[in-house]
């Protein structure tokens, strides 16, 4: 059966409104009367996000959030890498298919 119709609002009943808004630092929640937000960061934490990036510390942050892409990595030579990091015989890459 079709759903019951949504029921209708009162006609005295006034709407909600959005009187005001305070924009708040997406990480620390500083609000924007007590700091400068660019594009929703504070400057402390744009400040923090550079140093961890130069540093190559972005941990496990998906591509979509990063500000730049990463390098491509070559998971074959990344492997005999760690493979070799554990004294384990290193197998040749293997072929691409066709």
């Amino acid at each position: 059966m079709p759903p019951s119709p949504a029921p209708h609002p009162e006609k005295n009943h006034p709407g909600e409104q959005i009187v005001g808004m305070v924009m708040m630092c997406l990480f620390c929640d500083e609000d924007e009367t007590t700091t400068t937000l660019d594009h929703g960061v504070c400057g402390e934490c744009r400040a923090e996000i550079a140093r961890d990036e130069a540093a190559g510390l972005t941990g496990d942050v998906p591509d979509t959030f990063l500000a730049r892409p990463r390098a491509e990595v070559d998971v074959a030579a990344r492997m005999a890498e760690l493979r070799s990091a554990t004294v384990r015989p290193v197998l040749p890459a293997p072929r691409p298919r066709r």
